[in-house]
């Protein structure tokens, strides 16, 4: 349990940020969906419903992580392994804004805790459903720090896991957007908090 105050899941902040979706993309989203390095040689275009007001917070989306510039250069000063930044085009009516990145997250571990974690398996057996969740310690030790800063859980692909480090300095820049919910609190009603 010693890493379930540590790290962090993220969840947008609707007041200060537009939730965005897929646009005319030229560039197809199923690649990151691989969790590998990636190759991305076109425009990447995200738009915010013209219904809505654009609120241009530092982080953008969920499941997939939109940073902003300035949050982009703070992640990338303490994650040295296992991501990646392309630059998006967000559009919303007739503006564009183009100072946003796509976190291509492609380190992988498999670390739910199962004896402390509440989950149901699917039929398949290919994923989890979780409910409330415990790392497991046993498999992080054996990870250097630096390469455990940032990492998708593999039992749940949609939850990338930010190191409390890493958290702090995004907190001690006041980024907007996002709020971060510590692993031993989280549970499958977070995201709605």
């Amino acid at each position: 349990m010693k890493y379930d105050g540590i790290y962090y899941d993220l969840m947008l902040d609707y007041d200060t940020s537009s939730s965005v979706s897929w646009a005319e993309n030229t560039y197809r989203v199923k690649n990151f969906n691989k969790y590998k390095p990636i190759i991305v040689d076109q425009n990447i275009y995200i738009k915010i419903d013209d219904d809505e007001e654009a609120l241009m917070g530092d982080f953008l989306s969920l499941p997939k992580h939109i940073w902003s510039k300035r949050a982009k250069e703070i992640i990338e000063e303490y994650v040295p392994y296992g991501i990646q930044f392309f630059p998006v085009i967000i559009k919303h009516r007739d503006q564009e804004y183009s100072d946003y990145f796509i976190l291509n997250c492609h380190n992988i571990i498999k670390t739910m805790h199962r004896d402390r974690s509440e989950f149901t398996m699917s039929r398949s057996g290919l994923s989890y459903f979780i409910d409330s969740l415990s790392l497991d310690e046993d498999v992080l030790d054996k990870i250097p720090g630096d390469q455990r800063m940032i990492f998708v859980l593999d039992e749940h692909v949609s939850m990338i896991l930010y190191h409390e480090k890493l958290v702090k300095a995004l907190e001690d820049a006041n980024v907007t957007g996002v709020g971060f919910v510590k692993v031993n609190d989280w549970d499958i009603g977070s995201a709605f908090d």
